[in-house]
Protein backbone atom coordinates (compact mmCIF):
# COMPACT_ATOMS: atom_id res chain seq x y z
CA UNK A 1 0.00 0.00 0.00
CA UNK A 2 1.34 3.03 -0.74
CA UNK A 3 1.11 4.68 2.74
CA UNK A 4 1.32 8.55 2.11
CA UNK A 5 0.41 9.16 -1.72
CA UNK A 6 -3.01 7.18 -0.78
CA UNK A 7 -3.58 7.49 2.79
CA UNK A 8 -7.14 6.64 2.33
CA UNK A 9 -7.61 4.17 -0.41
CA UNK A 10 -8.82 0.79 -0.08
CA UNK A 11 -6.46 -1.88 -0.70
CA UNK A 12 -8.50 -3.15 -4.03
CA UNK A 13 -8.28 0.08 -5.43
CA UNK A 14 -4.68 1.01 -4.13
CA UNK A 15 -2.80 0.46 -7.48
CA UNK A 16 -5.18 2.32 -9.28
CA UNK A 17 -4.35 5.54 -7.44
CA UNK A 18 -1.02 4.93 -7.09
CA UNK A 19 -0.72 4.95 -11.00
CA UNK A 20 -2.70 8.39 -10.89
CA UNK A 21 -0.12 9.73 -8.34
CA UNK A 22 2.96 8.36 -10.01
CA UNK A 23 2.98 11.25 -12.39
CA UNK A 24 2.64 13.90 -10.25
CA UNK A 25 5.27 12.17 -8.28
CA UNK A 26 7.32 12.17 -11.32
CA UNK A 27 6.67 15.89 -12.27
CA UNK A 28 7.27 16.81 -8.38
CA UNK A 29 10.72 14.72 -8.06
CA UNK A 30 13.76 16.35 -7.40
CA UNK A 31 16.93 16.06 -9.50
CA UNK A 32 18.79 14.40 -6.90
CA UNK A 33 16.29 11.70 -6.77
CA UNK A 34 17.07 10.74 -10.57
CA UNK A 35 20.40 12.07 -10.73
CA UNK A 36 22.17 8.10 -10.06
CA UNK A 37 19.72 6.86 -12.67
CA UNK A 38 20.73 8.77 -15.45
CA UNK A 39 21.08 7.32 -19.06
CA UNK A 40 23.87 4.21 -19.04
CA UNK A 41 23.25 0.92 -17.32
CA UNK A 42 26.25 2.11 -15.34
CA UNK A 43 23.97 4.33 -13.46
CA UNK A 44 25.08 3.83 -10.27
CA UNK A 45 28.50 5.90 -9.08
CA UNK A 46 30.92 3.03 -7.38
CA UNK A 47 31.62 3.88 -3.55
CA UNK A 48 34.99 5.03 -2.32
CA UNK A 49 36.31 5.21 0.95
CA UNK A 50 37.70 8.37 0.89
CA UNK A 51 35.77 10.34 -1.78
CA UNK A 52 36.02 14.14 -1.15
CA UNK A 53 33.09 15.25 0.61
CA UNK A 54 30.55 17.77 -1.64
CA UNK A 55 31.19 21.57 -0.70
CA UNK A 56 28.34 23.83 -0.85
CA UNK A 57 30.71 26.72 -1.03
CA UNK A 58 31.54 25.83 -4.75
CA UNK A 59 28.38 25.65 -5.94
CA UNK A 60 26.03 28.32 -3.83
CA UNK A 61 27.97 29.69 -0.90
CA UNK A 62 27.64 29.17 2.57
CA UNK A 63 25.47 30.90 5.16
CA UNK A 64 23.95 33.83 2.97
CA UNK A 65 21.51 35.41 6.19
CA UNK A 66 22.64 38.15 8.52
CA UNK A 67 22.25 37.40 12.33
CA UNK A 68 19.66 39.76 12.26
CA UNK A 69 17.81 38.04 9.83
CA UNK A 70 17.45 34.88 11.33
CA UNK A 71 17.01 36.15 14.38
CA UNK A 72 13.88 38.03 13.25
CA UNK A 73 12.93 34.38 11.51
CA UNK A 74 13.22 32.86 14.72
CA UNK A 75 11.51 35.73 16.35
CA UNK A 76 8.28 34.88 14.17
CA UNK A 77 9.02 31.18 14.29
CA UNK A 78 8.54 31.44 17.65
CA UNK A 79 5.60 32.86 17.95
CA UNK A 80 4.20 31.11 15.19
CA UNK A 81 4.89 27.99 17.47
CA UNK A 82 3.14 29.34 20.32
CA UNK A 83 -0.39 29.94 18.59
CA UNK A 84 0.42 26.11 17.64
CA UNK A 85 1.13 24.65 21.04
CA UNK A 86 -2.23 26.42 22.43
CA UNK A 87 -4.17 24.96 19.70
CA UNK A 88 -2.72 21.90 19.58
CA UNK A 89 -3.62 22.05 23.70
CA UNK A 90 -7.22 22.73 23.30
CA UNK A 91 -7.61 20.04 20.83
CA UNK A 92 -7.58 17.76 23.74
CA UNK A 93 -8.49 19.41 26.43
CA UNK A 94 -11.92 19.78 27.35
CA UNK A 95 -11.55 21.62 31.35
CA UNK A 96 -13.36 24.64 31.52
CA UNK A 97 -10.63 26.16 33.78
CA UNK A 98 -7.27 24.65 31.71
CA UNK A 99 -9.49 26.43 28.31
CA UNK A 100 -10.08 29.63 29.58
CA UNK A 101 -5.85 29.98 30.44
CA UNK A 102 -5.33 29.10 27.16
CA UNK A 103 -7.64 31.72 25.74
CA UNK A 104 -5.79 34.31 27.83
CA UNK A 105 -2.11 33.11 26.72
CA UNK A 106 -3.99 33.55 23.24
CA UNK A 107 -4.75 37.24 24.12
CA UNK A 108 -1.36 38.04 25.66
CA UNK A 109 0.29 36.49 22.16
CA UNK A 110 -2.16 38.60 20.23
CA UNK A 111 -0.92 41.91 22.37
CA UNK A 112 2.89 41.23 21.79
CA UNK A 113 2.57 41.04 18.18
CA UNK A 114 0.90 44.70 18.43
CA UNK A 115 3.24 45.58 20.73
CA UNK A 116 6.30 45.01 18.72
CA UNK A 117 5.75 44.85 15.38
CA UNK A 118 6.82 40.99 15.09
CA UNK A 119 3.94 40.67 12.38
CA UNK A 120 5.97 42.77 9.78
CA UNK A 121 8.57 40.22 9.56
CA UNK A 122 6.51 37.51 9.25
CA UNK A 123 5.64 35.70 6.27
CA UNK A 124 1.38 35.99 4.66
CA UNK A 125 0.49 32.10 5.58
CA UNK A 126 2.23 33.06 9.36
CA UNK A 127 -0.14 35.96 9.20
CA UNK A 128 -3.39 34.27 8.01
CA UNK A 129 -2.71 31.54 10.69
CA UNK A 130 -2.32 34.73 13.69
CA UNK A 131 -5.41 35.96 12.85
CA UNK A 132 -7.72 33.26 12.61
CA UNK A 133 -9.94 33.04 16.20
CA UNK A 134 -8.66 30.78 18.66
CA UNK A 135 -9.42 27.43 18.03
CA UNK A 136 -10.34 27.24 14.79
CA UNK A 137 -7.07 25.88 12.86
CA UNK A 138 -7.67 23.10 11.32
CA UNK A 139 -6.01 19.96 12.33
CA UNK A 140 -4.51 18.72 9.19
CA UNK A 141 -4.00 22.09 7.20
CA UNK A 142 -3.06 24.25 9.74
CA UNK A 143 -1.93 22.23 13.09
CA UNK A 144 -0.33 19.19 11.38
CA UNK A 145 1.86 21.03 8.59
CA UNK A 146 2.95 23.69 11.09
CA UNK A 147 4.30 21.28 13.93
CA UNK A 148 7.11 20.42 11.37
CA UNK A 149 8.26 24.07 12.04
CA UNK A 150 9.98 23.02 15.54
CA UNK A 151 12.98 21.20 13.20
CA UNK A 152 12.64 25.00 11.57
CA UNK A 153 13.04 26.33 15.12
CA UNK A 154 15.89 24.04 15.99
CA UNK A 155 17.77 25.21 12.86
CA UNK A 156 17.67 28.78 12.99
CA UNK A 157 18.72 28.90 17.18
CA UNK A 158 21.79 26.43 15.80
CA UNK A 159 22.66 29.03 12.82
CA UNK A 160 22.48 31.68 15.60
CA UNK A 161 24.91 29.48 18.10
CA UNK A 162 22.36 29.60 20.94
CA UNK A 163 22.54 25.75 20.87
CA UNK A 164 25.00 23.79 19.98
CA UNK A 165 24.27 20.52 18.72
CA UNK A 166 22.00 19.60 16.03
CA UNK A 167 19.82 15.98 17.40
CA UNK A 168 21.16 12.93 15.22
CA UNK A 169 18.69 11.44 12.85
CA UNK A 170 16.05 10.49 13.55
CA UNK A 171 15.44 12.43 17.32
CA UNK A 172 13.96 15.70 17.08
CA UNK A 173 14.87 18.75 18.76
CA UNK A 174 13.26 18.76 22.34
CA UNK A 175 10.60 21.18 22.16
CA UNK A 176 10.91 22.79 25.47
CA UNK A 177 14.80 23.39 24.97
CA UNK A 178 14.18 25.76 22.02
CA UNK A 179 11.57 27.39 23.54
CA UNK A 180 13.62 28.69 26.57
CA UNK A 181 16.44 28.56 24.08
CA UNK A 182 15.84 32.11 23.22
CA UNK A 183 14.61 33.72 26.42
CA UNK A 184 11.74 34.92 24.66
CA UNK A 185 8.21 34.94 26.40
CA UNK A 186 5.73 35.85 24.55
CA UNK A 187 3.62 37.44 27.54
CA UNK A 188 6.29 39.92 27.93
CA UNK A 189 6.73 41.64 24.67
CA UNK A 190 10.35 43.92 25.80
CA UNK A 191 12.11 40.13 25.43
CA UNK A 192 10.84 40.10 22.34
CA UNK A 193 12.73 43.27 21.18
CA UNK A 194 15.86 42.30 23.33
CA UNK A 195 16.09 38.71 21.50
CA UNK A 196 16.28 41.10 18.05
CA UNK A 197 18.12 43.73 19.40
CA UNK A 198 20.52 41.44 20.54
CA UNK A 199 21.34 39.95 17.30
CA UNK A 200 21.00 43.28 15.69
CA UNK A 201 23.48 45.61 17.61
CA UNK A 202 24.51 43.74 20.22
CA UNK A 203 27.08 40.66 20.60
CA UNK A 204 25.07 38.69 18.41
CA UNK A 205 25.61 40.42 15.73
CA UNK A 206 29.38 39.52 15.81
CA UNK A 207 30.43 36.87 13.06
CA UNK A 208 31.53 34.50 15.82
CA UNK A 209 27.75 33.96 16.91
CA UNK A 210 27.04 32.26 13.34
CA UNK A 211 27.85 29.24 12.51
CA UNK A 212 31.03 28.56 11.04
CA UNK A 213 30.95 27.93 7.18
CA UNK A 214 32.58 24.41 7.72
CA UNK A 215 29.75 23.78 10.15
CA UNK A 216 27.09 24.65 7.82
CA UNK A 217 28.33 22.56 4.76
CA UNK A 218 28.86 19.61 6.91
CA UNK A 219 25.22 20.35 8.00
CA UNK A 220 23.95 20.76 4.30
CA UNK A 221 25.78 17.90 3.33
CA UNK A 222 23.85 15.56 6.36
CA UNK A 223 20.30 17.09 5.37
CA UNK A 224 20.54 16.67 1.71
CA UNK A 225 21.48 12.93 2.50
CA UNK A 226 18.81 12.27 4.85
CA UNK A 227 16.33 13.59 2.42
CA UNK A 228 17.58 12.51 -0.72
CA UNK A 229 16.68 8.55 1.69
CA UNK A 230 12.98 10.29 2.85
CA UNK A 231 12.03 11.12 -1.22
CA UNK A 232 13.64 7.67 -1.78
CA UNK A 233 11.13 5.79 0.97
CA UNK A 234 8.20 7.38 -2.11
CA UNK A 235 9.43 6.15 -4.96
CA UNK A 236 10.39 2.37 -3.10
CA UNK A 237 6.26 2.84 -1.76
CA UNK A 238 5.07 2.92 -5.02
CA UNK A 239 7.26 0.17 -6.44
CA UNK A 240 5.86 -1.75 -3.66
CA UNK A 241 2.28 -0.64 -3.85
CA UNK A 242 2.44 -2.00 -8.10
CA UNK A 243 3.62 -5.17 -7.54
CA UNK A 244 1.14 -8.04 -8.47
CA UNK A 245 -0.50 -9.83 -11.23
CA UNK A 246 -4.14 -7.97 -10.59
CA UNK A 247 -5.43 -6.43 -14.04
CA UNK A 248 -5.15 -3.17 -11.49
CA UNK A 249 -1.60 -3.02 -11.05
CA UNK A 250 -1.10 -4.02 -14.52
CA UNK A 251 -2.92 -0.92 -15.72
CA UNK A 252 -1.06 0.99 -12.95
CA UNK A 253 2.29 0.28 -14.26
CA UNK A 254 1.51 1.37 -17.92
CA UNK A 255 0.91 4.20 -16.83
CA UNK A 256 3.74 4.96 -14.86
CA UNK A 257 6.15 7.62 -16.44
CA UNK A 258 9.38 5.56 -18.29
CA UNK A 259 11.87 7.80 -16.44
CA UNK A 260 9.88 6.93 -13.08
CA UNK A 261 9.82 3.33 -13.89
CA UNK A 262 13.30 3.21 -14.43
CA UNK A 263 14.02 5.08 -10.56
CA UNK A 264 11.12 2.24 -9.70
CA UNK A 265 13.36 -0.78 -11.14
CA UNK A 266 16.24 0.14 -9.51
CA UNK A 267 15.71 2.19 -6.17
CA UNK A 268 16.10 -0.57 -4.11
CA UNK A 269 19.90 -0.87 -5.95
CA UNK A 270 20.04 3.12 -5.42
CA UNK A 271 19.33 2.90 -1.40
CA UNK A 272 21.69 0.32 -0.53
CA UNK A 273 24.47 2.99 -2.89
CA UNK A 274 23.45 5.81 -1.15
CA UNK A 275 24.01 4.20 1.99
CA UNK A 276 27.41 2.97 1.17
CA UNK A 277 28.86 6.71 0.05
CA UNK A 278 26.82 8.58 3.28
CA UNK A 279 28.99 6.02 5.78
CA UNK A 280 32.11 6.29 3.58
CA UNK A 281 30.90 10.40 3.64
CA UNK A 282 30.40 10.07 7.62
CA UNK A 283 27.32 11.34 6.71
CA UNK A 284 25.46 8.00 8.65
CA UNK A 285 27.43 6.18 11.27
CA UNK A 286 26.00 2.67 9.88
CA UNK A 287 23.79 1.05 7.97
CA UNK A 288 21.57 -1.63 8.38
CA UNK A 289 20.34 -4.26 5.98
CA UNK A 290 21.83 -1.61 3.40
CA UNK A 291 20.19 1.11 4.36
CA UNK A 292 20.24 3.78 6.76
CA UNK A 293 19.98 3.46 10.44
CA UNK A 294 17.36 4.75 12.54
CA UNK A 295 17.99 2.77 15.69
CA UNK A 296 19.96 0.18 16.75
CA UNK A 297 19.72 -2.53 14.20
CA UNK A 298 16.55 -0.89 12.28
CA UNK A 299 16.93 0.12 8.80
CA UNK A 300 14.76 3.14 7.35
CA UNK A 301 12.52 1.02 4.93
CA UNK A 302 11.23 -0.71 8.55
CA UNK A 303 9.63 2.41 10.12
CA UNK A 304 5.98 2.31 10.24
CA UNK A 305 4.18 4.51 8.79
CA UNK A 306 3.64 7.31 11.33
CA UNK A 307 7.31 7.44 11.69
CA UNK A 308 7.80 7.09 7.88
CA UNK A 309 5.74 10.89 8.18
CA UNK A 310 7.63 12.08 10.63
CA UNK A 311 11.11 11.42 9.21
CA UNK A 312 9.89 12.88 6.18
CA UNK A 313 8.45 16.18 7.76
CA UNK A 314 11.66 16.45 9.92
CA UNK A 315 14.14 16.00 6.72
CA UNK A 316 12.07 18.53 4.96
CA UNK A 317 12.08 21.05 7.19
CA UNK A 318 15.50 20.69 8.17
CA UNK A 319 16.22 21.28 4.96
CA UNK A 320 14.47 23.61 3.96
CA UNK A 321 15.56 25.84 6.74
CA UNK A 322 19.30 25.26 5.66
CA UNK A 323 18.56 26.20 1.75
CA UNK A 324 16.46 29.65 3.27
CA UNK A 325 19.67 29.80 5.14
CA UNK A 326 21.92 29.84 2.17
CA UNK A 327 19.83 32.31 -0.05
CA UNK A 328 18.41 29.87 -2.01
CA UNK A 329 15.04 29.38 -0.95
CA UNK A 330 11.80 30.99 0.36
CA UNK A 331 10.98 30.18 3.81
CA UNK A 332 7.47 29.27 2.84
CA UNK A 333 7.70 26.03 0.70
CA UNK A 334 5.57 23.79 -1.18
CA UNK A 335 5.42 19.72 0.34
CA UNK A 336 8.25 17.69 -1.90
CA UNK A 337 9.81 21.10 -3.33
CA UNK A 338 12.87 22.04 -0.97
CA UNK A 339 15.91 23.38 -2.65
CA UNK A 340 19.45 20.95 -2.47
CA UNK A 341 22.01 23.44 -2.12
CA UNK A 342 24.28 21.04 -3.68
CA UNK A 343 22.42 21.17 -7.14
CA UNK A 344 22.46 17.08 -7.51
CA UNK A 345 23.00 16.65 -3.80
CA UNK A 346 25.84 15.73 -1.67
CA UNK A 347 25.43 11.79 -2.27
CA UNK A 348 25.51 12.12 -5.81
CA UNK A 349 28.10 15.21 -6.31
CA UNK A 350 30.77 14.05 -8.50
CA UNK A 351 34.06 13.71 -6.41
CA UNK A 352 37.04 16.29 -7.32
Amino acid sequence: MLRRLAPAASASASATVSALAASRLWAAAPRALAAPFAARRAWLPQPQQHRSLATVTELHGALKRTSREIALRACSTQLLLTRWALEAAALSNTDPAALDRAQAAHQALQEALDKTGAAEHMTEREKLLLAKPFREWDVSTDIVPVQSRWESFGMLVWALRIIKDIPEYPDTFPHEQLYQATAIIPAFPNTIDMFVEYFTSGEGSKESHLVSKEEFEATVNKAEAWYWRSRAQIVLELKQSLQGDGPEQKEARRKVPSGLRVIMENIDKAIGQASQRALADGLITATVDGDFPVGPGRAYKDLDDHALRDMEQMTEARLATLAWLGGIQNWEYEKGEVKFLNPMGSLWTPQE
